[in-house]
């Protein structure tokens, strides 16, 4: 075990947290969507990387998007796009992601963000997503019942947060809550949705009057390590 901070962590160095991990499992295979609240550093990020693992052995599709350096509503249903097709969840006919990708990265400099392992350049002020958005809404409609499939968003608030300091940015910031509520109903019972972030997602909405978009979420929090168990994590990693 090695004492990493910073960063997520998994294997060996994922350590104490089993009954979050059945817990948010549990709820997860119920059908419910999961809001994960904790504050920074805690945590958040391993934990959703570790259930991530765990139901792809169980069989599930599930996967993991950090979306902090998306800048547009495009590149950001772009990402969720390309992780649903990394995942082995077949698009569309006539739907050219690489294609797309790569109009996206001739228009867009700078940023990067990451699915599912790939990286991708993204940034711009492209407004055109709505197609994307409705390819996306094609996919979970018609996904089988099994197998079930988890969705991980991690960092939305901070990407929308960036976008809220746009031109138009507080209708921006509802169209895209908006239509994620959209797509976690066209998923239904067969998709899973969790999202976490450093900053809390329940507070961003509630600041703007936007609660009603996130309500079909379960609240679920991550706290400090027990005294005991603190005691035997710092016990092992003296080992």
């Amino acid at each position: 075990m090695k004492n990493v901070t910073g960063t997520s962590v998994s294997g060996a160095d994922f350590f104490g947290r089993e009954l979050e991990l059945q817990r948010l499992g549990s709820a997860v295979k119920d059908g419910n969507h999961i809001l994960l609240s904790a504050p920074r550093r805690i945590g958040k990020t391993s934990l959703v990387l570790r259930l991530v693992e765990v139901l792809k052995e169980e069989g599930w599709r599930s996967f993991r998007c950090d979306v902090q350096a998306v800048t547009t509503e495009k590149a950001f249903f772009m990402l969720l796009v390309q992780a649903l097709e990394t995942a082995g969840i077949k698009l569309p006919v006539g739907y050219k992601l690489t294609r797309g990708l790569d109009t996206v990265k001739q228009q867009l400099k700078g940023s990067k963000a990451k699915a599912s392992g790939v990286e991708v350049e993204l940034g711009g002020d492209l407004t055109d997503w709505v197609k994307t958005a409705e390819t996306l809404e094609t996919v979970l409609t018609t996904l089988p019942a099994t197998p079930q499939t988890l969705i991980a968003i991690d960092e939305l608030p901070i990407f929308l947060a960036r976008l809220a300091k746009t031109d138009k940015g507080p209708e921006r910031v509802l169209s895209v809550l908006n239509y994620l509520r959209r797509l976690r109903d066209a998923g239904g019972k067969r998709v899973a949705w969790i999202v976490c972030g450093s900053i809390g997602l329940d507070t961003f909405v509630e600041q703007r009057g936007l609660s009603g978009t996130i309500n079909d979420f379960q609240i679920q929090t991550l706290g400090a390590f027990s005294d005991e168990l603190a005691i035997t994590f710092l016990q092992r990693l003296a080992e």
